[in-house]
């Protein structure tokens, strides 16, 4: 897919913005900051900089995330949204070949590592605290298998919640879906994936339940950084009450 010199501007703009926002959040929030209603308040600061956040409106062009060797976050063409009272976020996910990565050992041998979970896109109550209150999906590439290994992943209370197995596999450059359901009734959230060769679900209930949410986007691993430049392309579908 060519991209227009207008949409290379603009993918130019949001990664420039995101990167000072990121520069901005690490030496506001992780030097020496522990005033929550602070944190909460730089955050907000943050969000209405970045004045995509606050569109409600479905998602119906398909984005590219980039997972940048030697770093975690992705960058994107669209910032963190804030939504209000979202029944459900439906993605449409497909990696290409770049998800073939191998985290290896100094003696050249897999490492470890290569078993932890990176995230895909997904939601938190808690943005300042994005480990406390949150629900997304795991995925990692499996050498052996030459295939790529989905799971719901979440952060309930605190508490980090995934399973190894059962998990789903899909091949590369195989399409695959995965939503997030909202039941503000019984605080609960559900997260399900959904592939052409089967569907994987797992619901769990949150004490903290907010009319509004902040929208995450992927992160890779895990322990280790991306060992090499890594593409997603998503198409996100809401869903608001």
């Amino acid at each position: 897919m060519t991209l227009s010199k207008y949409e290379l501007m603009l993918q130019s703009w949001d990664r420039t913005i995101t990167e000072i926002s990121q520069t901005i959040f690490r030496h506001l929030f992780l030097i020496g900051i522990d005033h929550k209603p602070l944190k909460a308040a730089l955050l907000i600061g943050l969000c209405l900089f970045t004045l995509p956040a606050f569109s409600q409106k479905p998602i119906v062009k398909e984005q590219v995330y980039i997972m940048k060797k030697g770093r975690h976050h992705a960058t994107k063409l669209l910032t963190n949204r804030l939504l209000r009272q979202v029944e459900y976020l439906h993605w449409y996910n497909r990696f290409d070949t770049t998800a073939r990565y191998i985290i290896r050992n100094k003696q050249g041998r897999i490492h470890v590592d290569q078993l932890d979970w990176s995230k895909l896109s997904g939601i938190t109550f808690t943005p300042w605290q994005p480990r406390k209150q949150t629900a997304m999906a795991g995925w990692r590439y499996n050498p052996v298998k030459d295939s790529i290994e989905l799971t719901p992943y979440f952060h309930v209370n605190g508490r980090r919640i995934f399973k190894d197995e059962p998990h789903l596999t899909i091949g590369v450059n195989e399409p695959f879906e995965h939503e997030i359901h909202l039941n503000y009734e019984s605080k609960e959230i559900t997260v399900t994936l959904i592939t052409a060769r089967g569907i994987l679900s797992e619901t769990h209930q949150f004490a903290t339940f907010r009319k509004w949410l902040v929208q995450i986007h992927p992160y890779f691993g895990g322990n280790k950084r991306a060992p090499r430049r890594i593409k997603l392309w998503v198409r996100l579908e809401i869903k608001k009450r």
